[in-house]
């Protein structure tokens, strides 16, 4: 049987005037990328939270360990698998995992212009990409690093990100010439990105309900490709089981594969402070209140801009020399009112933008057989998609933090919206928004180079070198945090004085130290913050380190303020901290000592000849 070919349509008589941005958009997209990349490099990470383990995670499995089993993790295993067959193939090395991220970040690049030049045009398609590069990519908007698509705290949202922008492009191509080929790619990626973490799959497979419902429901696809979808989806999954069934009882690798969706619907890691400030529960009242005020806000600039336009095109038909003045008056003025313009909080308002919008397109797709149908499916799914992303920080959206994944496809959507969808939708009726649309274009440039101009400065900060060779990350100059002078101190004494075959376990959270250093943690556990104890359990990891009784162990200092347990060894992990300093002596320290103060310092423990009963 073949699938029904759906030709491409013409376009509308609200089709915008175009700006030949295809001659300068891909320039203007490398120029960028070639930017960010090098007023951020090597400064992605950071040297104590979290990235550690993105490195760690796939040397060990490089080196024959099984997750799970041998490493304890919380999201699928895809992105630790992948990094570590690039491991295995090239060697460790940060800059391995960095030059193969950097290639991720090109084809997104790629996927979001091809994506948006079909459901608008390659202006607005060029403005989303430069959004992805300028305030995503390469993001860095607070203390540390990590929130972007570089050097990510979670390789699994990165990919799982990606993975569905992949998805979202064939299923447009699916609109336009289904064939089975394509409904199996699409399954089988779906699996994949099942494998990340399940935001990404939650999102991506809303976006898909939504979509096939439609291709259905219009018999643009045969009811026999629903097994298709399905069982190519379910290939992936059942192979990474085997896999693991191999290595464990089939009951644990089936546990495993759930095993992130257990702590999303199972856990209590949502109580703790943090993921209530994410979510914006914390202060819900005020959030809700906040989100409404800027989506009013970004409607009235609409709105006024809209009947301006229409006042101008009464008196002169030249207004669009009106919008180009405005926009030349707002960059010159620039200096004097960007401090005015909210940035960090506008995105506030996109989960009520996007609902609105994933509203408007479905009546449209309910009510209409127009013409552009095949275009409103493709934006309600990856409007679809946006939305549900989002759920994790709904009430308190922001492009920093979780939000340099979660935030991105709205903040496109937005974009659409603003300089494509609004002139689009009022020039069918009437005559083109002349003064708007120059207008809303430099807005949004605005907002990408202020965005940019705040990168800058953050990284700014950074320029201590840590660790050699490909391993090199730039943490804070020393004359604002002496941490990179300690551990590259605390790296030297441990492959000196050290023995090579002897392990330490790094606690709490120092993994960096392990993998910088190419030694072993006896633990399976390689990252204790407060979330993994209330996971794990202070008991477990406590007859853990009791029965293990590592050689060594190494405490380096560490704030968990967010999660509500500021300092080991007194807000959690007492009796832990109090085992070690009764049974371990210390051979050297570096700075302040750990969970003393408030400065850093890390302490090198050796297990004590005759260790004092437990």
């Amino acid at each position: 049987m073949t699938l029904r070919t759906v030709p491409k349509l013409p376009e509308t008589p609200g089709t915008l005037p175009r700006y030949k941005s295809e001659s300068w958009g891909w320039p203007a997209i490398l120029i960028l990328g070639l930017v960010m990349a090098t007023i951020s490099w090597q400064k992605w990470a950071d040297l104590i939270v979290d990235y550690g383990q993105q490195l760690y995670l796939p040397w060990q499995l490089s080196e024959g360990k099984v997750l799970y089993r041998d490493l304890d993790y919380l999201f699928g295993p895809f992105s630790a698998y992948l990094h570590a067959l690039l491991f295995k193939i090239f060697d460790p090395g940060i800059m391995v995992l960095v030059w193969f991220n950097l290639g991720v970040v090109t084809a997104l690049s790629s996927l979001i212009y091809a994506i948006f030049k079909y459901v608008s045009e390659a202006l607005t398609a060029t403005l989303a990409t430069l959004a992805f590069l300028g305030i995503f990519a390469f993001g860095q908007y607070a203390g540390g690093g990590n929130f972007n698509f570089v050097c990510a705290y979670v390789y699994e949202l990165a990919h799982g990100v990606f993975l569905s922008f992949l998805i979202l492009w064939i299923f447009i191509q699916t609109l336009e010439r289904p064939s089975y080929f394509k409904l199996i790619l699409i399954g089988l990626l779906t699996g994949l990105v099942y494998l990340t973490k399940p935001e990404a799959f939650l999102a991506i497979t809303a976006a898909l309900v939504m979509g096939f419902y439609f291709l259905f429901k219009n018999k643009t696809l045969p009811s026999n490709s629903l097994w298709f979808l399905l069982g190519s989806f379910l290939i992936i999954p059942i192979l990474t089981t085997l896999y693991f069934s191999i290595h464990m009882p089939l009951s644990q690798a089936l546990f495993y594969i759930f095993l992130p969706w257990l702590h999303v619907f199972g856990s209590s890691m949502s109580d703790l402070p943090m993921y209530q400030w994410v979510m914006g529960t914390d202060y819900l009242g005020r959030n809700i209140w906040e989100m409404f005020y800027y989506f009013f806000m970004i409607i009235g600039f609409c709105l006024g801009l809209v009947f301006m336009d229409r006042w101008l095109n009464k008196l002169s038909k030249k207004s669009y020399l009106a919008g180009w003045g405005v926009s030349l008056l707002m960059v010159s003025s620039l200096g004097l009112w960007h401090n005015l313009l909210p940035i960090f909080e506008l995105p506030r308002s996109l989960p009520l933008i996007i609902l609105t919008y994933c509203i408007f397109l479905l009546l449209k797709l309910i009510k209409s057989t127009e013409e552009n149908s095949n275009r409103n499916l493709g934006l309600l799914v990856f409007s679809v998609f946006s939305l549900v992303l989002m759920f994790k920080m709904i009430f308190h959206v922001q492009v920093s933090h979780y939000g340099f994944a979660l935030a991105l496809p709205a903040t496109l959507i937005l974009i659409h919206i603003l300089t494509h969808e609004i002139p689009r939708q009022v020039s069918i009726n009437l005559k083109p928004l002349n003064m708007y649309r120059p207008i809303a274009i430099t807005v949004v440039a605005i907002f990408i180079g202020l965005h940019i101009q705040f990168e800058y400065k953050m990284y700014s900060f950074k320029g201590q070198p840590v660790g050699k060779g490909s391993d090199t990350l730039l943490d804070y100059h020393s004359f604002l945090n002496p941490r990179g002078v300690i551990f590259n101190a605390a790296i030297d004494f441990i492959q000196e004085e050290i023995p090579k075959e002897a392990q330490f376990a790094a606690v709490p959270g120092s993994i960096m130290l392990n993998y910088m250093t190419r030694r072993e943690s006896p633990l399976k556990y390689i990252y204790l913050d407060p979330g993994a104890f209330q996971l794990i359990g202070d008991y477990k990891i406590y007859a853990d380190l009791q029965r293990i009784r590592p050689p060594y162990i190494v405490l380096g200092e560490q704030k968990f303020s967010q999660q509500g347990r500021t300092h080991f060894g007194k807000d959690f992990g007492k009796h832990i901290l109090q085992w070690i300093h009764e049974n371990y002596f210390v051979i050297q320290q570096y700075g302040a000592e750990p969970f003393v103060t408030e400065e850093f310092g890390i302490q090198i423990l050796k297990r004590k000849p005759s260790p004092t009963a437990e």
